[in-house]
C-alpha cells in the first residue's frame, strides 16, 4: 500500500516545493525537485515527460551554473535513451557531458561512456578505459569492480572477473547482482544464477536493461540444467523487450540483448 501511495505523495511535494520557490523567487533551489520529479516519470515509465523535465533542468543547472545537476540531469537523459535503445541519442547526450568535464573527474561520465563501448562489444577497449579511470570516491569502487568484472567476461578471462566479483563482497546492487550472476553462469552453476536473480520484486525495480538481462540469464541458467519448458518464460519475455528495443533503434551500429 505504501508502495502505491508513495508517487502520489513525492509529486505533491515536488509541486508544493516548485510553487514555493517560485513564490520566493528562488531559483537554483527548484533544481533538485524538478530533478527528482524527471526520475519518478522516469519510474513510471512516462518517457516524454521524464525527457521533458530532464531537459529543463538542465537548461535552469546551466542559467545558475550548478555543474552538479546538469551532470545529474544529463544522466537521466542517458538512461531513457538508453531505455529506449537510441545509441545515437546516447552519444549526443555523451558529448554534451564530456564538453563539462572529462572522464577523469566524473566516475559517472567514465562509467556511461565504458558501457558505451561495450554496448558496441569493445569490450578489450573498454577494459583498457576502465584500467585508467579508477573512480576517485571511495563510494563508487563498488560500481567500478563491477564493470570490470563483467568487461573481463566479456573478454573471457574468468579468473580476473572472478576477482573483481570477489572483492565486491555481498553489497546488493543491480550492477554487481548481475555481475555476479553472469559469472557463475559462465563457471557453470546456474543453480547459483538463479539464488542471485530469484527475487522477482526486487528485478522489477531494475531499470529496463537489466530486467532484460536477468531474464536472459534466468531462462539460460533453465536450460543449462536441462528444464527448457521452465527458460521458455525467462527467454520470450527476454525476446519480446529486446525485439521492442530494436523497433526504436535509430542508430543499429550497437548491440541488442541477443
Amino acid at each position: 500500500a505504501r508502495q502505491q501511495e508513495l508517487p502520489g505523495l513525492v509529486s505533491d511535494h515536488i509541486d508544493r516545493s516548485l510553487r514555493l520557490f517560485e513564490r520566493a523567487g528562488q531559483v537554483t533551489p527548484r533544481l533538485e525537485p524538478l530533478w527528482v520529479r524527471g526520475r519518478l516519470a522516469r519510474a513510471r515509465a512516462e518517457h516524454e515527460r521524464a525527457r521533458d523535465v530532464f531537459e529543463d533542468c538542465l537548461r535552469l543547472a546551466r542559467d545558475v551554473g550548478r555543474f552538479e545537476y546538469q551532470e545529474r540531469a544529463l544522466s537521466g537523459l542517458v538512461d531513457l535513451a538508453k531505455d529506449a535503445g537510441n545509441l545515437r541519442e546516447v552519444d549526443e547526450h555523451l558529448a554534451t557531458w564530456a564538453s563539462l568535464t572529462s572522464p577523469s573527474e566524473s566516475w559517472p561520465l567514465a562509467r556511461e561512456h565504458a558501457a558505451r563501448l561495450l554496448a558496441d562489444d569493445r569490450a578489450e577497449q573498454a577494459l583498457a578505459f576502465l584500467a585508467g579511470h579508477t573512480p576517485k570516491r571511495a563510494g563508487d569502487q563498488a560500481q567500478w569492480r563491477g564493470m570490470l568484472a563483467v568487461t573481463y567476461l566479456r573478454t573471457g578471462d574468468l579468473i580476473s572477473a572472478r576477482r573483481e566479483v570477489q572483492a565486491l563482497g555481498t553489497e546488493a546492487g543491480e550492477f554487481n547482482a548481475l555481475a555476479r550472476a553472469a559469472l557463475a553462469m559462465a563457471e557453470g552453476t546456474p543453480e547459483t544464477v538463479r539464488a542471485l536473480l530469484a527475487d522477482s520484486d526486487q528485478r522489477a525495480r531494475w531499470s529496463p536493461q537489466g530486467q532484460v538481462e536477468a531474464a536472459s540469464l534466468m531462462g539460460e541458467s533453465w536450460l543449462a540444467s536441462g528444464q527448457p519448458a521452465q527458460a521458455l518464460p525467462y527467454l520470450a519475455s527476454a525476446l519480446d523487450e529486446a525485439r521492442r528495443k530494436a523497433g526504436s533503434v535509430q542508430d543499429q551500429a550497437g548491440s541488442i540483448v541477443g
